[in-house]
């Protein structure tokens, strides 16, 4: 758990780095290649998300469920005030995996989008009130997407789960997802990354680790 910790927290100060360095006129290329150059110069060795450092979605790109197989970052879609701004680290030492999103606004309309951010710190904090290790990731993905739907949002993701289990093959993660009888306690160190819109023009995601505890508490890595 150390481990994951340690790579976890250069995702997190990544963010950090890249919320105070963006600047407008950068593209999604460019904003990927400053993202993966500071986690290298962080000590990160490699990206397990098909060697996608960075996965960056601005504006109305934001609204795409991509997989790291097919995704290109754009070198024409540019920031501008009151961009959009999705970005998804996949940092890794040694087959230890990171996995850390945020959607932010560059700059002025905060206040427009409030609603929606708002709304992805509400169903992290309903996520962990309904987390328990021997609930089922089928039972959590129903639970969580009714939400979705009552608050008047769209599950944006192109498999429609809702997060999965952190390993060290990504092709061998156990999802959150309809019908999946193993329980988070099968899954031990898990993400849970809602990726939603309101109105389909914009989406965005907001991801972090979780585990339990020695007492069955659930925890932000």
């Amino acid at each position: 758990m150390k481990k994951h910790k340690i790579v976890q927290d250069i995702a997190r100060k990544t963010m950090d780095y890249l919320e105070s360095n963006i600047a407008c006129e950068m593209t999604e290329y460019e904003i990927k290649k400053m993202a993966e150059d500071f986690m290298l110069l962080c000590g990160i060795e490699g990206f397990w998300y098909y060697n996608i450092g960075a996965l960056v979605l601005i504006d109305e790109n934001s609204i795409f469920s991509i997989s790291g197989k097919n995704y290109v970052a754009s070198k024409t879609k540019k920031v501008k005030d009151g961009s959009i701004i999705t970005i998804d680290l996949s940092p890794e030492i040694k087959g230890i995996w990171g996995d850390f999103a945020r959607t932010f606004i560059y700059k002025n309309s905060f206040h427009l989008y409030k609603n929606e951010l708002d709304a992805q710190c509400f169903l992290h904090e309903y996520f962990k009130s309904i987390s328990t290790p021997s609930i089922s990731c089928g039972e959590i993905y129903s639970l969580i997407n009714e939400k979705i739907i009552s608050m008047g949002l769209v599950n944006l993701d192109f498999k429609k789960n809702i997060g999965h289990s952190i390993t060290s093959d990504k092709d061998k993660r156990i999802y959150l997802e309809k019908g999946e009888k193993r329980t988070l306690r099968e899954l031990a160190i898990f993400t849970f990354e809602p990726h939603i819109s309101r109105d389909m023009k914009y989406g965005f995601k907001y991801e972090n680790i979780y585990y339990f505890d020695k007492n069955n508490i659930i925890q932000e890595l």
